[in-house]
């Protein structure tokens, strides 16, 4: 069965979510994971650069909590991409925030594998709403009505893939 992304999505594609504004968020339309609901897009700086150093808030040695921040490995360009506080279904309805957030003092993340801390980064999000549960006034912001967001990175040195944080965000 072939790959049909949902209208969210599609729209998500000519309209990023607003936490990715800072960078460049480049639409993946042929995942790997190819859910119908699931938004991914790659990130890159304004520079040019694909290369990041990612940092959190270290709950576990391979977990981060947010807010988290993008540094570009070639300029050093910082861009906060997401905090549940601010990102998100509810966050956008004002419905509060239920998930974990930052505790102590944000640190870089590092691979598990080879202790490196430079990364290609890709943000995925879930539309798994109804978009005709959208109302009127939600219309014209709802790529940025997410109900999950999980960075995935690639270590540069080592290529090992792993998941940064996975968000519920409604």
């Amino acid at each position: 069965m072939a790959y049909e992304p949902s209208s969210l999505v599609k729209h998500s594609w000519s309209n990023p979510p607003r936490c990715l504004s800072a960078v460049n968020a480049t639409p993946i339309t042929d995942p790997k994971e190819d859910h119908e609901a699931f938004s991914h897009f790659a990130l890159s700086c304004n520079c040019g650069a694909r290369q990041w150093r990612v940092l959190g808030y270290l709950a576990q040695a391979d977990l981060l909590l947010c807010p988290l921040t993008l540094s570009c490995s070639g300029c050093d360009f910082r861009a906060e991409i997401f905090d549940v506080e601010k990102h998100g279904y509810d966050a956008e309805l004002n419905n509060g925030c239920y998930s974990r957030r930052a505790e102590g003092e944000e640190g870089p993340y590092s691979c598990s594998e080879c202790k490196g801390q430079s990364f290609t980064a890709t943000a995925v999000m879930s539309y798994q709403l109804d978009e005709e549960e959208i109302d009127e006034a939600m219309r014209p912001k709802r790529q940025d009505l997410f109900d999950t967001f999980c960075l995935a990175v690639s270590c540069s040195d080592c290529g090992q893939a792993s998941s940064v944080c996975e968000y519920e965000c409604a």
